[in-house]
């Protein structure tokens, strides 16, 4: 988190001038996909830390993108209720994997969802 926020102004910023947005997508898709199968290698706090900064510059540089798209097919008139529905999504299916990934935790099966999550994040 602290590594997004503190470059996703910047690379907002730069997406702002760029055309081709669904490849950067796909772009911050893939270096999350990298940060998440790094899990599988962490073995101490330092590598989780890198762990991290590879994850949070893959939000930082593929959510704005993502955002500019969605907001281009929202029906107008209807921009908060659209957005609060993809909220709405999001923080529920966050809140359903963390709930899943504590519950595999718990039945000592970490090396298989570090697989498993690097599976589900690989862009199509």
């Amino acid at each position: 988190m602290l590594t997004s926020g503190l470059i996703l102004y910047l690379l907002s910023r730069w997406e702002d001038r760029v055309k081709h947005k669904k490849k950067i997508v796909i772009a911050g898709y893939s270096i999350r996909c990298i940060g998440f199968l790094g899990y599988y290698f962490v073995f101490n706090p330092l590598s989780l830390f890198l762990v991290q900064i590879v994850l949070g510059f893959g939000e930082a540089f593929g959510v704005p993108a993502y955002d500019a798209i969605y907001t281009k097919y929202l029906d107008r008139g209807k921009e908060a209720s659209e957005w609060g529905a993809w909220e709405t999504m999001n923080y529920v299916s966050e809140g359903l994997g963390a709930i899943t990934g504590g519950l595999i935790v718990s039945t000592k099966l970490l090396r298989m969802e570090r697989r498993v999550l690097g599976i589900f994040t690989i862009p199509e």
